[in-house]
């Protein structure tokens, strides 16, 4: 299951507040705070999840959104995460060659956002939802790829991002109910997630129609009859 807990922060925010620019640090999660799953969050919650990060050297991603499939939202990393009396404390520094953490980053210091969440693992994933999420980011960064290519008018790119996009969303929102478990078919955000996902193969032309364009302008096949 995933175990997502939103908490008001104070944060601490470059140079002004004695870190290097682009930095900051915040609690991710407060201990007591009831999450979005309605359990309390007690200390030693993410001790298991910060272990495995360190075993595994790799670096804690920031994803404004938890959006895991655009890699415009992976924005920085943490630098530092430990568990104190208080709650879940993170020394964060945000990629700011990314236009998007630079746009984060202002409303940071702004004090434009005031809420952090984090995600623990109740189970780890298994191979399978590994493969899973690792294909969908593959999608997500060969869409940016098409994207770059679209030039001011539009062509049957814009049909394949369509199309690509509307589809990776679709899968997005079944694999998170996957992991969910039972939880999925409660009221919340992955249920929603699932009931709504339908809608964009309809919305904004339909996916049957972009693969009609895609069929008779890039792969030149006949016109269906009228």
């Amino acid at each position: 299951m995933l175990t997502k807990n939103a908490t008001d922060i104070k944060i601490k925010a470059g140079p002004e507040d004695g870190l290097s620019e682009g930095q900051f640090t915040a609690y991710a999660s407060v201990f007591g705070n009831v999450d979005s799953y309605g359990d309390i969050v007690v200390k030693g919650a993410f001790a298991d999840d910060l272990d495995r990060w360190e075993k595994s050297g790799k670096a804690i991603p920031l994803l404004f959104g938890h959006n895991m499939a655009d890699p415009d939202f992976n924005i920085g990393h943490v630098m530092k995460a430990e568990e104190d009396d208080i709650g879940l404390k993170v020394h964060s520094q945000l990629d700011l060659e990314n236009p998007k953490a630079k746009q984060v980053y202002r409303m940071i210091k702004g004090r434009r956002i005031d809420q952090m969440s984090a995600l623990g693992r109740g189970r780890g994933l298994d191979a399978v939802r590994r493969d899973g999420l690792a294909e969908l980011m593959s999608r997500g960064i060969a869409y940016k790829s098409v994207a770059q290519t679209q030039g001011p008018v539009a062509s049957v790119a814009s049909s394949l991002m369509k199309l690509g996009i509307t589809e990776m969303m679709f899968d997005i929102a079944l694999l998170r109910g996957d992991i969910s478990g039972a939880d999925a078919m409660l009221a919340g955000t992955d249920a929603a997630g699932m009931l709504g996902a339908p809608g964009g193969r309809i919305a904004g032309g339909s996916s049957q129609v972009q693969r009609n364009i895609i069929g008779e302008r890039l792969l030149g096949l006949p016109r269906e009859p009228k």
